[in-house]
Formats: C-alpha cells, structure tokens, sequence
C-alpha cells in the first residue's frame, strides 16, 4: 500500500489520469451492454453469450484505444483534457443509451432529433419523465469521475499548493508551433504506432471478408442485426460515429416524398367534383431496388416463414365476416383475472377468458413496437410488417407497402379508423392513413373512412378523449353498417394511456381513490383504476352492441398496442409490489405480455387458449387466416398465424428472442435479423415487387 501511496505521490498527474479514464470508458461501454442483456433494463444482467462477452472486451478496447490515441500527440495538459473530453463524451452517450433503451428497447439515434421538440411540446422530456428513465445502477457510469476526483484530492493533500502551483508554471502548455515542431517527435512516433495498431486490428475481418472467409464472425461484429451490437464491439462512441455516418447517407440518398396537394386540402368538395374511390390517392414513389446481399436476406425470412405453414380447423370459418378491432393502449396481462382493493380489474374481459367463452386468447403475445410506440403497433396492424428503427410515422410516410385495409377493399369490405388521439397528436396520422393505408381522410370516398376525433377538455381521460366517447362513436358507426356491406373497423382507445393519473380528474368508477397526496403519484394504482375504467366500457358498449345485432357476422379482436406500468414506470410498479404484497401478480413475469383476445359474439366459436410465443405483428394475420385469405395475397407480411404456424417464437425490439423450443441457428439468426429485414422491406420496392410475381 506504501508503495502505491508512493507512486501516486510521485508519478506525473497525466500517466495516471490517462489510464484511470481509459479504463473506465472501456468498463462503462461493457457495463452498458449490461443493461440489454437482461429483460429489466433498469437493472444489469450477466453475459448469457461468453463468446460474444469476450468479443465485445476485445474489439471494444482496440476501438476505445484508437479514440484514445490521439492524446499521446499532445504535451501533458493538452493529452489530460483529450483524455477527460473523451471520457465524458463516453459518460453522456452511455447514459443517454441507458435511459432510451429503456423507453424503446432500442439504441438512440441521432435520426431521432426531429422528436426532440415534439416530444418536448408533448410533455414526454419533462423532468419528471428523464429522471423516471434513470436507475441507481447508473451511479456506476460516474464511478471513474469519483476516482479521478479522489485522486486529485490526494495530490492535493500529500504534495501542497505550492508545489502543484510550481509544477504547473515550470510545463505551460504548449502552442501551435510547439506541436508542429514536435510532429515527428517521440509523441508522433507512439501516436502512429497505437494507431496503426489499432487499424491493422480493427481492419483484420473486413479484410477476411472481402476475401471470403470468416463470414459469420464478421457479421456478428461489423453487421449485427441490432445496434447494440456495435455499441458492444466499438463502444459507445464508435456507434456515434456510424450512427452519423448512416443518417446523413441515407438523408443524402433518400428520394424525395412525392406530394399530392389535391389529397392534402381539407376543403369540402361538391358532390359533381369529388372523385371516384380509388385505392391509392398518391402514387408509388421509385424506391432503391435492394442489393443481391439485401435480397437474399429477405427471400432467406420469407422462405424461413412459409416452411413452417400448416392447416388450422379455424382457417376459413369467418370468411366474409366483419372484423372489429379494439386497440387498447397500454393493455398488459398482468392485470387479467386479479383483483385490486378487493374488486375484479377487469371483470368484463375476464368473463372473455374463461373456459365457456366463444374466444381465442392468445397469452404469449409480447409488445414489438420501437420508437414509434403507438403508431408502430398501427403499423404491424394494418401491414403485418415489424416497425423501422427510425420510426415510419415521422420517416416514411412516402412509402407505399402493401396493405391489410386495400386487400380487404378488393374484396368489398369498407374500412374505417376511428382514433382517440386528436389532429393535434404528435404523430401525422392523417397523412399515415391516407398515403400509406389507402383512406381517404377527406370522407370523399365512401368505403374508406378516417376519423381523428376531437375532444373537449371536460371529456378528456390522460389528455386523450375518453373511451366512453370513444365507443358511443364506434355504436354510431355500427348503426349505420347493420345489414350492409362487410366492414373493417381498426378503432384506438386511449384512457389508459400514461401518466395515468388523469383517470383521477374524470367522474369514472375508480377501484381505489387515492387517501393522500403520495397515493395519487402512484402511477402503479392510477394504471389499475386507467384499465379498469376501458374494461368497464368495453363492456358495456359490446353488451349493447351485441343485444342491438350490430355485431352480427363480426369477430372482435382486443389487444394490447404495447406494455404499459412496465413500459413506462417499472420501478415505481416494483416499489408498489414491494410495499403491497397483494399486487405481486404485477411483477409475475419476468417478460412482460400483451393482451390479445379474438371474441365471436356469436358463440360459435369453442374456446381455445394459445400460449405460443408472439407479437403485434402477428394478430392480423391470424385474423387473415380466420377470414381465409388467401396466403399468396398476404405474402408480403412479416408476421405469421399464431394458428397455423409450426414455429413459436417472438422476436423482441430489444434483441430478446423468446420460444418455447429451441431454434435451430440457422433460424435463430434470420429471427435476430427480422428488424433489419423490415427496414429493408420499406425502404425497397422488393414489397411491391414481390407481391406482383405472387399473384401473378
């Protein structure tokens, strides 16, 4: 211990200072990949993969060593604060990752800034909501400040004002000149060769690859299918400098949206002037067709997906039947079948469960959307396909892929959406629904209808408007298409959105009201009396429904769009499980599911429980397969029916694979690369392609 006292005491302040910062940076890289591993991601988890637990070790301490390499040009104070600007540059971007991972399991990005403000203007960057993303693991991000600050103090301490103030005037920094003078000095020389060093290590598999070999572990560390993986390989700031790259190549290259000023007024037009109903009002802009690499990748999903169909008892037996679909916003399973307060959550769905109910319930269903939330959910919906990194509400609304709405209009179904969230949400749904899913928001064309509610403040529920008003809208509607032709009716309930404590100002039925100011904080028991409340309304709006004949020939899908308490507040839900034992159903699963019920009000249907593994992005082609389309025309969707596939498994945004059975690798991998392959199938025209050889 003397002796390192000693050397402390002794040793110039820069051969400390730049080892204690490398270090560090090199452990906060690898301790952020923690927090990905596991399904808590406010909690770290052990490696499950040792392989690629020593791979990320070793590439990631070429790459930050190569960051870092630069400071052995500069004299002593110029190399310290290279040192400490890269470290903290290493600090921010880790827990910037930290937090967002935990929001949209996935990694920030810098094609996200658009948000910013919007998310801003929308009360989702309040204080209050950043510090809910931080966990006290996070304090470990700070660990090599403390120590820095410590060392510091003990230099301090032993070696006195004087003498620091006497070395610092004795090595003043040096100038310009000073630096070129010293170019092809010592420094140089060791800069060069801990640079070269670093680039002969890091270039040695791309080099392997252009020759052919070593494919599958270049891929693993130059091309994961998730960005975690180069945060992993190249640290942090190694995926800064990708992600910059990236965003301005694809800005660059990306065509320009094609516009029709005609679809955007909101004039209303005379009766002589409207136009026929069509099927895409803006045409299909002229989309990169994708590289023989991407294309492979994609027939490689395709061909993964069609061999495990097989026939169902079910498929078929609604054809031509109305589909009435509820998205409720935050609905997990954990709430289902409990009691809070000694009252049923949700008594309404739970009679949905039970073994006498005409209902398939799906339980292994988990939530698949990324930054889009929501709107992503929408997107898997009405287009089967998983969402893209860089959300497709705000990004590609110029795209035109294949849709659920336009086949069901070839076969004479008339398709409405009616959505909760106001014109002025911070999504552009009118936009979405009208260039990408064929409705025509202006109510010009007849069998397509698209509805933005408004809302006043007296009748809003967590800033939306109120299921209640919601589905007295959704009654009208059914009113008017008793007895015509088949409809699809794609409606968004929102009271259950977060904070949730606005349930607290609405005159509803609570299962508890909160007896003191810190109880009406509690996000945990506003979520439960949020969901209780559309349990409440659900129920009555299908019980009349149902006694009018308004869901005649009409199956009725309830699903969650995503998680909610676990989304949003997970430590504030572990806290309440902890101080309320009673509530531990609410912390059961170690991965969180999402609700999905198909109901046949008229009782034709004998109940069935699917636990098989899935998602979002399968619950319509599930539906599909019910209605008996065809699978050649639904060939472009990504999901698959939980009823008629072989293979259980869902693929999660953070990288999680779950199943049942073990996947054999080679189908593990086309899996992990299934988000990558959706960006691949919106931003090519392989889709439109595709489809067009299918039915042909």
């Amino acid at each position: 211990m003397k002796r390192i006292l000693t050397y402390m005491k002794k040793t110039e302040l820069n051969r400390l200072l730049l080892p204690l910062l490398f270090f560090g940076a090199w452990f906060k890289g690898m301790f952020l990949q923690c927090y990905f591993e596991g399904t808590n991601a406010y909690a770290p988890s052990a490696f499950a993969d040792a392989g690629g637990f020593f791979s990320g070790l070793f590439f990631s301490f070429f790459t930050l060593l190569l960051f870092f390499s630069p400071a052995l040009l500069f004299k002593k104070k110029g190399a310290s604060i290279y040192a400490i600007v890269i470290a903290a540059l290493t600090t921010a971007f880790c827990l910037i990752h930290a937090g967002y991972f935990r929001a949209f399991s996935e990694m920030f990005s810098f094609k996200l800034l658009s948000l910013a403000s919007d998310a801003a203007n929308e009360g989702y960057l309040s204080f209050s909501v950043i510090a809910g993303l931080l966990s006290p693991y996070d304090l470990l991000f700070l660990v090599d400040w403390l120590l820095l600050a410590a060392l510091l103090l003990f230099r301090r301490f032993y070696r006195g004002a004087r003498e620091e103030q006497r070395e610092t005037a004795a090595k003043p920094a040096g100038k310009i000149g000073s630096f070129l003078k010293n170019v092809f000095s010592r420094r140089a020389v060791r800069f060069f060769s801990v640079f070269a060093l670093c680039v002969l290590v890091l270039s040695f598999l791309p080099v392997m690859h252009l020759f052919g070999a070593m494919e599958s572990a270049w891929a693993q560390v130059y091309d994961p299918p998730f960005n975690k993986g180069y945060a992993l390989h190249f640290t942090p700031l190694g995926w800064e400098c990708i992600d910059v790259i990236d965003t301005i190549r694809e800005a660059a290259s990306d065509p320009e949206p094609t516009v029709d000023p005609s679809a955007s007024s909101t004039e209303p037009q005379s009766e002589a002037n409207r136009p026929q109903p069509t099927e895409t009002v803006i045409p299909s802009p002229e989309l990169p067709a994708p590289t023989d690499k991407e294309k492979k990748q994609i027939e490689d999903f395709y061909a993964f997906r069609d061999s495990h169909l097989a026939a169902c008892d079910l498929s078929g037996k609604y054809k031509g039947w109305n589909v009435l679909l509820l998205q409720v916003e935050s609905l997990e399973n954990c709430v289902l079948n409990q009691y809070f307060n000694g009252r049923e959550i949700t008594p309404y769905l739970n009679r949905l469960l039970s073994s006498s109910a005409s209902t398939v319930v799906f339980t292994g269903l988990h939530d698949q959307v990324k930054s889009g939330n929501s709107s992503d959910c929408d997107l898997m919906i009405n287009t089967g396909i998983l969402p893209t990194s860089d959300i497709f509400f705000k990004k590609h609304l110029d795209k035109r892929p294949p849709n659920i709405p336009a086949l069901l209009r070839e076969d004479g179904y008339k398709t409405v959406h009616i959505n909760g969230s106001g014109a002025k949400c911070v999504w552009d749904y009118k936009s979405a629904y009208r260039d990408v899913f064929g409705f025509n928001v202006d109510e010009n064309d007849p069998d397509c209808e698209f509805f933005l509610l408004p809302a006043e403040k007296k009748d809003k529920i967590n800033n939306y408007l109120s299921d209640e008003k919601i589905l007295e809208f959704v009654y009208g509607k059914l009113e008017g298409l008793k007895g015509g032709q088949p409809f699809y009716m794609h409606t968004i309930l929102c009271s259950s959105h977060m904070p949730f404590v606005g349930i607290y100002k609405a005159p509803v039925d609570l299962l508890y009201t909160p007896q003191t100011e810190e109880e009406k904080d509690n996000k945990t028991f506003a979520y439960l009396n949020s969901v209780h409340y559309t349990d409440e309304q659900i129920g009555r709006f299908l019980e009349k429904a149902k006694k009018e004949g308004l869901l005649d020939h009409t199956l009725v899908v309830i699903y969650g769009d995503h998680t909610g308490i676990h989304k949003y507040y997970p430590e504030d839900a572990k806290a309440t499980v902890e101080a309320h034992p009673e509530l531990s159903y609410i912390e059961a699963e170690d991965s969180p599911s999402i609700t999905c019920i198909i109901y046949d009000p008229s009782e034709s249907l004998p109940h069935r429980a699917n636990d098989a593994y899935g998602g979002q992005v399968d619950i319509m082609p599930t539906v599909l397969d019910l209605l008996g389309m065809e699978n050649g025309r639904v060939s472009f969707m990504m999901g698959r029916s939980l009823l008629s596939s072989t293979v259980d498994f869902s693929i999660m945004p953070s990288g999680t694979v779950l199943s049942h059975d073990t996947l054999p690798s080679k189908e593990k991998a086309v899996v992990l690369r299934m988000y990558q392959t959706a960006n691949l199938l919106i931003k090519t025209n392989y889709l439109s392609e595709n489809r067009k050889e299918k039915n042909e």
